[in-house]
């Protein structure tokens, strides 16, 4: 019978990681903040609740109205009290206060997720049990 449960408890495994869900789209795209004041060469956004947000991270600014059509490329010059001061690097058209700023919330490092130390310790358990004491 060792040798049947070591094929179940195989079989088992290799289900659970094909039936995993895999992270949602919306999950891997950006965050979006509103532009609250356009200049010549800069423009802010408020950062309310986004701690995340540092000078030198690089981002997309958007026309919600046209399906996102992409309007400039961006870099966080400085954040202070919750609002965020961007240079404009390239551009498409003329940026307005009705576009959208887009930036990538910063992802963690691959041991830092909890699927990296679930899969580690189910894995320890099923050598353990598949191999024996």
């Amino acid at each position: 019978m060792p040798g049947f449960q070591r094929t179940l408890l195989t079989a088992a495994a290799v289900a659970a990681v094909a039936l995993w869900p895999s992270a949602a789209l919306a999950q891997m795209g950006y965050v979006r903040f509103d532009v609250a004041s356009v200049a010549d060469t800069t423009f802010t956004f408020a950062t309310i609740g986004a701690r995340w947000i540092s000078a030198g991270q690089v981002g997309l600014a958007v026309d919600p109205g046209h399906r996102d059509a992409l309007i400039a490329r961006f870099r966080v010059a400085r954040v202070d009290s919750g609002v965020a001061t961007a240079v404009i690097t390239s551009q498409t058209g003329r940026l307005t206060t009705s576009h959208v700023a887009l930036l990538s919330q910063p992802k963690h490092p691959f041991f830092a997720q909890p699927l990296f130390w679930i899969g580690a310790v189910a894995g320890g358990v099923i050598g353990f049990v598949v191999h024996g004491h």
